[in-house]
C-alpha cells in the first residue's frame, strides 16, 4: 500500500512540474477556465498553467476545472 500512495505522489509532483503555459490536449467536451481550444488542444491564455489529472484533486494553490487543474 505504501508503493502505490509513493507511486501516485511521485505522478502528481511530476505533473506539477511539467504544468506550464503550453498547449494540452483537449480531453472530453470543453477545455478549461482560462484556456481556449484550438485544433485539438486546450491554449492556456497568460500566465496560465494547465495539466489533466482525470477529474481528481488538484493541489493547493490549483482549481480544479472540467477534469484539468488550472492555476
Amino acid at each position: 500500500m505504501k508503493y502505490v500512495a509513493f507511486c501516485s505522489f511521485a505522478l502528481l509532483l511530476g505533473q506539477i512540474a511539467l504544468a506550464q503555459s503550453v498547449p494540452v490536449p483537449k480531453i472530453g467536451g470543453s477545455c478549461p477556465t482560462g484556456t481556449y481550444s484550438s485544433n485539438g488542444s486546450c491554449v492556456p491564455t497568460g500566465n496560465t498553467q494547465v495539466y489533466w489529472n482525470g477529474g481528481g484533486p488538484c493541489p493547493q494553490g490549483w482549481v480544479s476545472s472540467k477534469g484539468y487543474c488550472v492555476r
